[in-house]
C-alpha cells in the first residue's frame, strides 16, 4: 500500500484496532526524512526510512543481470 491510503484517519484507525485484536503493535504514521536523498515523506513506522521514490530506484538496482564469466 502506498502512503496515500495511510492518510485515510478512519482505515488507519481501523487497520491499528485489528492489528490490537491480533496482538501487534499499531501502525503510526509520522513525516520523516530519507535517508538517501533527505526528502521529508509520510513514514509508516520505524522500519520505513527510504520515501518511495529511492524504494523504487534501490529495486531497479537490485535486479541483477546475467552474464558469463571466462570463455564464451
Amino acid at each position: 500500500m502506498t502512503n496515500k491510503v495511510y492518510k485515510n484517519k478512519r482505515l488507519l484507525k481501523a487497520l491499528n484496532t485489528f492489528r490490537n485484536e491480533s496482538g501487534l503493535p499499531d501502525v503510526v504514521v509520522k513525516k520523516r526524512k530519507c535517508l538517501k536523498c533527505d526528502k521529508t515523506f509520510t513514514s509508516l513506522g520505524i522500519f520505513n526510512r527510504l520515501c518511495e521514490s529511492c524504494t523504487r530506484n534501490n529495486k531497479n538496482e537490485d535486479t541483477a543481470e546475467f552474464y558469463a564469466v571466462g570463455k564464451n
